[in-house]
């Protein structure tokens, strides 16, 4: 898979999506609040379990957050 960030829509917070290699589907992964610049840089266990990204909130401040990929809870 493919984890890549892309927005909603102008002015939406970046969300990020999962890309299946294999069949073409792609799933949001993240929904940041509307208030937000959102979630960047995202990293994959070596396992493939658990995502690693940034959250945005304002430029100069950002929160690591950790996504559990089995069970989609941050």
């Amino acid at each position: 898979a493919l984890v890549y960030g892309d927005r909603a829509g102008p002015g939406a917070p970046m969300r990020l999506h999962r890309l299946s290699l294999s069949d073409g589907t792609v799933t949001v992964l993240t929904d940041p609040p509307g208030d937000i610049a959102g979630d960047f840089f995202p990293r994959l266990s070596p396992d493939g379990r658990t995502l690693a990204f940034s959250r945005r909130i304002t430029p100069g401040l950002e929160d690591v957050h950790l996504l559990d990929l089995g069970t989609g809870t941050i």
